[in-house]
């Protein structure tokens, strides 16, 4: 049985470029991530992680996110 990638394509069998921890710090420091979260009161505030998963904060809300983190010349980019 052939193994397909994602996109149906034949797997070569070759090593990934990258290893899991390399993989994890990819556009680190620069690149952060803000993923909607929702607290126990019911409010929905916006979590902001590293590019490796190290939780940095959490904002009112995304405009306020994305202002902050430009501010301090990051790159952030939206989990849905």
């Amino acid at each position: 049985m052939q193994e397909t990638d994602m996109r149906g394509e034949k797997m070569t069998g070759r090593k990934p470029p990258f290893d899991a921890a390399s993989f994890a710090n990819l556009g680190a420091p620069r690149l952060v991530y803000i993923k909607p979260i929702l607290l126990p009161d019911g409010r929905r505030n916006f979590a902001i992680h590293a590019a490796n998963g190290t939780p940095l904060g959490i904002a009112e809300d995304y405009a306020s996110a994305i202002q902050e983190l430009r501010s301090r010349e990051l790159e952030p980019v939206s989990l849905h």
